[in-house]
């Protein structure tokens, strides 16, 4: 299944902190891959996050990178362009919250 498909995948763009928590929670209960790609660009799940880092980086919503990471993921999955989530995550205001996460 393409990422992009994914009702998680337009929370994340267009839905609040609450409801993207909510939905990431219950998208990785089901017991669904997180490693999940999008067809158009390579990425993953992680990758999506990272892009939308604005709505993950308070210490509340971090907690759902933290999360994903917890569900063993590929961190070193890399996109079409060959940037890992890491690697777009230092690009970011306030992704220092996000590497932390991904760290652990």
């Amino acid at each position: 299944m393409s990422l992009r498909k994914l009702k998680l995948f337009k929370i994340i763009q267009t839905g609040t902190t609450e409801a993207i928590l909510k939905a990431l929670m219950d998208y990785l209960k089901s017991g669904k891959d997180p490693n999940v790609r999008d067809e158009v660009t390579g990425g993953t799940l992680l990758h999506i996050i990272v892009e939308h880092g604005d709505k993950f980086i308070t210490g509340q919503t971090v907690s759902g990178v933290y999360m994903l990471v917890c569900k063993d993921i590929d961190i070193d999955a890399q996109d079409n362009l060959g940037e890992t989530g890491l690697h777009k995550a230092v690009r970011i205001q306030g992704g220092f919250r996000i590497i932390m996460a991904l760290m652990r």
